[in-house]
């Protein structure tokens, strides 16, 4: 195969993103249930949001997605300009990550005793307000390339072979339907 921009888009592990509210001096940790992904059966793949920098589609070849108990990964093979101008890009490591865009169809406050030492170490800088949210059914309708990701732990990457794409299936790429997106 030839070029292609690889990456995780979702990451499970953890509670990998975050939002602190000054005015109330609250953060609040979110993360994704890997068994309530959905999508309308289309995910496309843009450069920075941008509905002008179109890279990619799951329904045209040119996007796959794959998902296992990390998360959800991707490879999209560029087949236009855009695309090819963010591959340049990825190669020389001057576009680093990923971003989503969903839609939220239930979403539940947990909190759960492996997030006991992290809600002391914020507490002892003076937040005493922690909120863990669990994002129990999306509906994944975009995957973008960017720097300033709301998720830590995303990446994108041309290497096929980088360590933090251990144990994906290139040969395997889920398939999209209307409704859950099956692991």
């Amino acid at each position: 195969m030839g070029k292609a921009i690889y990456g995780l888009s979702i990451p499970f592990e953890n509670y990998p993103c975050w939002n602190y509210d000054e005015d109330g001096g609250t953060y609040t940790f979110e993360r994704i249930n890997p068994k309530g992904i959905m999508t309308d059966g289309l995910v496309g793949m843009l450069e920075g949001h941008s509905f002008d920098k179109q890279l990619g589609r799951t329904d045209d070849g040119t996007l796959d997605l794959y998902v296992n108990e990390r998360g959800l990964f991707f490879r999209l093979i560029p087949a236009n300009q855009a695309a090819l101008s963010c591959y340049k890009r990825v190669k020389r490591n001057a576009l680093r990550h990923c971003s989503i865009a969903y839609h939220i169809q239930k979403k539940d406050r947990v909190r759960i005793p492996v997030d006991e030492e992290k809600i002391k170490q914020l507490q002892a800088l003076g937040d005493d307000k922690i909120i863990f949210q669990e994002l129990r059914k999306i509906q994944l309708y975009e995957i973008s390339l960017l720097n300033n990701p709301g998720q830590d732990g995303t990446f994108c990457t041309t290497d096929k072979h980088d360590y933090r794409l251990q144990g994906i299936d290139w040969e395997r790429p889920i398939q999209l339907t209307k409704g859950k997106i099956k692991q």
